[in-house]
């Protein structure tokens, strides 16, 4: 893994409260801070089969996977919706090469106002009250910060 990408996750999901991955695209593993724990809305929710460690057989990683090649693709940064309505942000970082290598990828985030999700009943949404609630402002902010934050791990700006 990436030591930089670790530790930028690492100290990301303490600050702000949110799940942040990272994901070492060479050797198809991530990891996810705090704790190395599964994604609280992919563990709970329907539309995912669950955080486990190979990308091939995970829809969660494949979810990152596909953050980070947009974040690629635009300019390091790229902000989603996964499958059950939650936000992602996700950031790519650069190997040696120049090529998308590693990436940090931050949610799920609820994203809006509460009255947006009050009388939720389903397993998604009722799993998503539990998440931290960002303005859309706070969602482009912290997509700029995981920008400026894996540019300096790469080396070289995006």
């Amino acid at each position: 893994m990436n030591r930089g990408c670790d530790n930028a996750a690492k100290q990301l999901a303490a600050l702000i409260s949110v799940r942040v991955t990272s994901v070492d695209l060479l050797q198809k593993e991530c990891r996810v801070f705090p704790n190395g724990e599964a994604c609280l809305c992919c563990a709970n929710c329907d539309k995912c089969a669950g955080a486990t460690r190979k990308m091939e057989t995970c829809d969660y990683l494949n979810l990152c996977l596909y953050g980070l090649n947009e974040a690629y693709r635009w300019g390091g940064k790229y902000v989603y919706y996964c499958p059950a309505g939650m936000i992602f942000t996700a950031s790519s970082v650069l190997g040696e090469n120049g090529r998308l290598s590693y990436g940090i990828v931050a949610g799920p985030i609820r994203m809006g106002s509460p009255e947006d999700f009050e009388g939720a009943e389903d397993g998604a949404q009722s799993a998503s009250l539990k998440l931290p609630l960002f303005s859309t402002a706070q969602v482009g902010d912290l997509a700029e910060l995981m920008g400026t934050i894996t540019a300096g791990i790469s080396g070289q700006p995006h």
